[in-house]
């Protein structure tokens, strides 16, 4: 279990982790061209900022999340609803969240539930657990909904359920991937949002607490959605690099009590809309 109320205490120095999205299971030639546009695009730029915070940050025990967006230089600027949100300690809670960046919107949610004072984990890509720091946080998912991934996903609804059970926070992007644009200079949408937060929910009669982050990626990681969903999230290097030293808004949504979801429907279906 993640202890969120980190004292700042030293931490030992982990192994420096690899910051890409090529994963060792892809092909060889789509693994070598998802390097070669991360590389492109500035990856050398991000992978010295980690080597940095990991010393003058996390090994001083400096908070996980927050210190990295500081290091990164986003401030989050939030709107809508009080962060904290005012619950019973013995409410279960979910967070979820749209996802039109693909990295920088899972730090800002992770430092937002970092502020909540409670244990969490963020279901997230496997390719995030190759950096080796945020590991106590992540739970990998595979929400391509395959006859293999529901399988895998049956271990993992149990640890989620039995983390929620035991007062943790768990986050998750429901579409499961980052949001596009039909057109490639139109506004972007999520994808379908999977049933397995559906599920999450109604078994854990959880509260849910809503984030909205506005914005989206730039019209290259739309071009490149048309051409491969897998090769671009090669482009998240470049959307992380738009945002360093910038704002970042957030809309709080009002938390959403299991017993108002319920009464819209006990359905998966009904819970997604």
């Amino acid at each position: 279990m993640a202890d969120i109320a980190e004292s700042p205490s030293v931490r030992p120095l982990l192994p420096i982790g690899k910051l890409s999205y090529a994963l060792p299971s892809d092909p060889l030639p789509l693994r070598a061209a998802v390097r070669a546009i991360e590389r492109l695009t500035g990856s050398h730029r991000l992978e010295r900022l980690y080597r940095r915070w990991r010393v003058e940050k996390y090994a001083k025990g400096a908070p996980f999340w927050s210190s990295a967006l500081e290091m990164l230089g986003v401030d989050l600027r939030l709107h809508g609803g009080s962060w904290p949100p005012d619950l019973r300690s013995d409410e279960p809670r979910i967070i979820i969240a749209n996802h039109p960046y693909g990295l920088m919107d899972g730090v800002a949610a992770a430092a937002l539930a970092e502020r909540l004072g409670r244990p969490f984990k963020v279901l997230v890509h496997e390719a995030l657990l190759r950096v080796p720091e945020p590991v106590p946080y992540l739970l990998p998912v595979d929400f391509s909904e395959t006859r293999e991934a529901m399988q895998k996903n049956l271990q993992l609804r149990r640890d989620a359920l039995k983390a929620l059970a035991e007062g943790e926070t768990i986050v998750i992007f429901p579409a499961g991937g980052v949001s596009t644009a039909p057109k490639v200079l139109g506004a972007a949408e999520d994808l379908p949002w999977k049933r397995f937060t559906a599920r999450l929910i109604r078994d854990a009669k959880a509260t849910v607490l809503p984030l909205y982050f506005p914005g989206q990626n730039g019209f290259m990681f739309q071009a490149v959605s048309r051409i491969s969903m897998r090769l671009r999230i090669s482009m998240i290097v470049t959307a992380v690099n738009r945002q360093l030293n910038r704002p970042l808004d957030i809309c709080i949504g009002e938390p959403l009590r299991y017993e108002t979801l319920s009464r819209m429907g006990t359905d998966r279906d009904s819970l997604m809309d």
